[in-house]
């Protein structure tokens, strides 16, 4: 597919539906984010489930990526439902997710107020950058290995425990490298939880 009929089937009916599922569900994914830390004891099991039902919302309409990790996995991977041959569909999935997720990171400031607002993934003291981008490569390979294994393999096609083993990655995910990098997996989910808490600490003492 060429870049002009890549661009000529770009805004069809079921790619604006393909869309809108991306920007909702990662701006849902980051509010979660946002109000689990600061008001759930265990976010880690709050985020997982939550990310769960989001899969199941919106999977069988735009795949649930709602992170660009795994929309380059998907082009990696170039099945027939995900040409990477559709560069328009491609570039509009990284547009969204991003939107998306700084609309979740603002609308879990306004819910939660500045508590929520300062919340983001950030590397733990006593761990060096080296120990926490190591955590942060390791276990996004290990998301997106379940993801294209459970989501696009014909061998496991209609399963329906897609969304329990993606939740769940994603808590273990938390348990185990939450301590170090803070567990981020996620740029659009970085993005989306580091804005509000630059805007929110421009007037206060805090350090960002």
């Amino acid at each position: 597919m060429s870049c002009a009929d890549s661009l000529a089937v770009a805004f069809t009916r079921e790619k604006i539906a393909k869309y809108v599922a991306e920007f909702i569900g990662t701006a849902w994914l980051v509010l979660i984010i946002k109000l689990s830390v600061i008001y759930f004891p265990y976010p880690s099991l709050s985020i997982g489930l939550g990310l769960m039902c989001i899969i199941y919302t919106y999977g069988y309409v735009s795949f649930a990526h709602y992170n660009p990790s795994i929309t380059l996995a998907f082009t990696i991977r170039n099945i027939d439902e995900w040409p990477r041959s559709d560069y328009a569909q491609i570039v509009i999935y990284y547009i969204v997710e991003y939107l998306g997720g700084i609309t979740g990171g603002l609308l879990g400031w306004a819910i939660g107020g500045k508590d929520a607002a300062y919340v983001h993934p950030y590397r733990k003291e006593g761990a060096s950058l080296g120990q926490a981008f190591m955590a942060e490569l390791v276990f996004t390979f290990i998301l997106a290995s379940v993801i294209l294994h459970v989501a696009t393999d014909k061998r496991q096609a209609k399963n329906q425990f897609y969304g329990i083993a993606i939740g769940m990655v994603v808590t273990s995910s938390i348990m185990c490298i939450g301590p170090v990098s803070g567990c981020c997996l996620n740029s659009a989910v970085y993005l989306g939880t580091i804005i509000p808490a630059i805007f929110a600490s421009l007037n206060s003492d805090v350090k960002i």
